[in-house]
Formats: structure tokens, sequence, C-alpha cells
């Protein structure tokens, strides 16, 4: 749909550990992704990381952008650019924060902000998974086409995106696809990203290894699992066997 797009517009994957900036014309990434730390519990170092992430990438661009579009975790007034709310993997976030607003007077060009998963989930619908089925179904001499997507995105948290009729399902608030505030199906008080999430391999890990002060990854417990690495392999495996209940109940 916009590969002969010419403008250049900025983006940001925005994890709760890590921010990736990066610029895409015409579907394509054109740039080396930028890395840094979101220092998502101290506001001022964020805002700051922000300005820095998206000037390295402007700076290896031979052309100005015309927009900024990335995703970012709700809930949110994603309208107007204004996050702010329980944000468990942005704490500095939850008194709200006109994240929009800032980037467009820094900056000059229109910011568009959305929902992480239901971007993924769109995204997917508009150029990647969905189009590529129907593409295959066409080849094979079907007529069908499909028009509705499920999106799971799985990292510091657990988000979601639904697209029905080839139109993302945003909600009253913004959140429509937000699995993360499902039930959690063991533990009752805690919402569904407690349990799928990498701060959940890491504490199920440290409960059933009796390994507290252990400083693993998820990648060091799968390979514990795998037989890779030295751990306790039966907790490693619970670990992720407990994500997957946990993810699949929520779904």
């Amino acid at each position: 749909m916009y590969e002969n797009d010419k403008r250049i517009v900025l983006t940001l994957d925005a994890g709760g550990t890590n921010f990736v900036f990066s610029a895409i014309r015409g579907n394509i990434q054109i740039v080396s992704p930028v890395c840094m730390p979101s220092c998502s519990d101290n506001l001022d170092r964020c805002l700051a990381t922000l300005v820095a992430g998206f000037d390295a990438v402007i700076k290896s661009l031979d052309t100005p952008p015309v927009a900024i579009s990335f995703a970012f975790p709700g809930p949110a007034d994603y309208k107007n650019g204004v996050i702010g709310g329980n944000l468990p993997n942005f704490p500095s976030f939850r008194q709200g924060v006109a994240l929009g607003p800032f980037l467009q007077h820094h900056y000059g060009i229109p910011v568009y902000i959305e929902n992480d998963g239901n971007l993924f989930a769109y995204g997917e619908a508009l150029s990647g998974a969905l189009p590529m089925v129907n593409r295959e179904l066409e080849a094979m001499g079907h007529n069908r086409k499909y028009k509705n997507l499920l999106g799971i995105t799985l990292g510091t948290g657990f988000g979601a995106g639904v697209v029905i009729d080839n139109r993302l399902l945003t909600g009253d608030n913004g959140c429509g696809g937000d699995v993360w505030l499902m039930r959690n199906k063991k533990y009752p008080s805690m919402l569904a990203e407690e349990s799928v999430s990498i701060r959940a391999v890491k504490r199920v890990y440290r409960e059933l290894s009796g390994v507290q002060d252990a400083d693993l990854t998820p990648k060091d417990i799968y390979e514990i699992a795998e037989g890779i690495k030295e751990g306790d392999k039966k907790a490693a495996i619970a670990s992720f066997q407990e994500l997957g209940e946990m993810a699949g109940s929520a779904i």
C-alpha cells in the first residue's frame, strides 16, 4: 500500500527495558536501529532518551522526516498524545505525560502515538501476515480473503491488538485489545501480565529453584531448560510452562 511512498517517518519500539529508534520509507527500514535504555522509572531521563534517540536517527537521514509515529503502552489518551495511568512498565508516566505534544513542539512535525499491541496487529493486517496469507490463498486459486486478526506481543509486558473487518478495534479508551488486564488464572489478585512477562519467568524460576540472587535473563532460563547452561532444569521448564498456560488462558 505504501511501497512507493518516498516520505520518511521516524518510529520507535518503546519497550519498558529499551527504546529502539528507526526510520521508515516505503514500508522499509532505512537506517540501522538505535537502541538505548528506556529509563522508564525516571521521567526526565526517559524524555531525554527519546530526544537523543530520535536525534541520532535524524543525523543519519538524507531527507528530513515528515512525521513521528510509534507505539506506546496504555492506558492513554492516544488521540491527544497523552500517556498516563497504571503503566506497570513505565511507572514515571502514571501521573500523565503529554508525550505527543512534547515531541511535536520539539521537532515541529506531526506525532502519532497508538497502543503498542494495536499497532503491531494493525501493521500485520496492512502489510504483514494478513496480506501474505491472502496472497497465498489467491495463488492457490481460492477467492476467500481474511480480514480479521489477533496479534499478541510478548516481552517486558503482555500485549495484544484486534483487527476486525480490516479495522482496528480501539475500544472506548484506546485499549480494546489490552489482554494484559485480563484475569490471572493462577493468581486472582494479579493481572494476567504478572504471569506473562519477562519478570514472570524470572520470578517463577527464583521461587522454584530457591536461587534468589541469580541475575538471569529469560534466555538464560531457556538455556537452562534446554540443558545448555547449568541450573535447575526442572524449575526452568516450569517457568515457561506457567507462562504458556497463563498466556493461553488470558487469550
